[in-house]
């Protein structure tokens, strides 16, 4: 199927790697000239075709912009961002091509360095930068990383971890959580400014190449505070490294005054929004429950914090 998605793109010589299964499935694709291309096939059904073109018009203004390396899509012999095969009886399967980006990945479940953390603050600066000046064309989906999403987020992670938790824990979060987010107030007028954010910003999204690190998978990509991407960076980074980013952040965008606090609490969503997403894993389940009580209590202090 996947060579038959490739004709899509005019490539019908070449040699297909998998390297990874999950909500998408990704193939590395080389072709005879030495070209390279990461294949993405849609396999979750999380996104429709326009919140994908989406993605990419998003993707693409980035590469052709060369503020920070980032893949670039390719667009079908027809045209279009978004590739799609039907092959009864399963349903209609969406693919999408990017250009492959060269680099290292950064070693699995390890945090950023202090040299990496202030490369992808650099990185986060310029993204932010470059979203800031963008204005979406009229048709344009992607996700809103608001109130509403987090709240849906923990109500998510309470079903998948219920038969292992104490109710009173469970009633304790469901008062906790909006009482901060009331605290918080409307994500999008949080100083540091709102727009188009990766949304999943850790080291495994990030390659190294010898000038610094390239950012990869915008597939989360959506509208939501900027401090949201730092938060997501610096989630399980010590205090050293945590400044290392916020360093390399402003060198290319300032912070305002008082940003410290909003910060503390979009970490705490962060933490509940991975947790929501690993308790959908049953392998995932024992670090969940072990990380829960960090959670609470940092939720119960942001909630109770002036």
């Amino acid at each position: 199927m996947s060579r038959l998605l490739l004709e899509e793109y005019g490539l019908r010589q070449a040699h297909i790697t998998l390297l990874r299964e999950g909500e998408n499935s990704v193939f590395r694709v080389d072709i005879p000239s030495g070209e390279r291309y990461a294949l993405r096939l849609h396999t979750a059904g999380r996104h429709h075709p326009a919140a994908l073109d989406s993605e990419l018009e998003w993707l693409d203004l980035l590469a052709r912009n060369g503020a920070i390396p980032v893949p670039q899509p390719v667009r079908s012999v027809s045209g279009s961002w978004v590739a799609s095969l039907r092959v009864p009886p399963a349903p209609s399967l969406l693919c999408t091509l990017l250009t492959w980006l060269e680099g290292e990945a950064l070693p699995e479940g390890q945090e950023f360095t202090l040299t990496q953390a202030e490369q992808a603050g650099e990185v986060l600066g310029q993204l932010h930068t470059q979203a800031e000046q963008f204005r979406p064309p009229a048709v344009f989906e992607r996700p809103h990383y608001d109130a509403p999403y987090f709240l849906a987020s923990a109500r998510q992670l309470q079903q998948n971890i219920t038969t292992f938790v104490d109710r009173q824990r469970l009633d304790r979060l469901n008062v906790a959580l909006p009482q901060m987010l009331r605290k918080l107030g409307p994500l999008n007028d949080i100083p540091g400014g709102f727009g188009l954010i990766h949304a999943d910003v850790h080291p495994g999204n990030f390659l190294q190449q010898e000038t610094g690190l390239a950012l990869i998978d915008f597939d989360r990509c959506g509208w939501g505070p900027f401090l949201l991407d730092l938060a997501n960076a610096d989630l399980a980074l010590e205090p050293e490294e945590r400044a290392a980013l916020i360093t390399g952040y402003t060198r290319f965008r300032a912070l305002p005054a008082g940003y410290e606090h909003p910060l503390k609490a979009l970490r705490v969503l962060a933490m509940i929004d991975n947790l929501a997403f690993l308790s959908e894993r049953p392998e995932e389940l024992p670090f969940v429950l072990e990380a829960l009580p960090v959670v609470e209590t940092a939720l119960v202090a942001a909630a109770g914090s002036s």
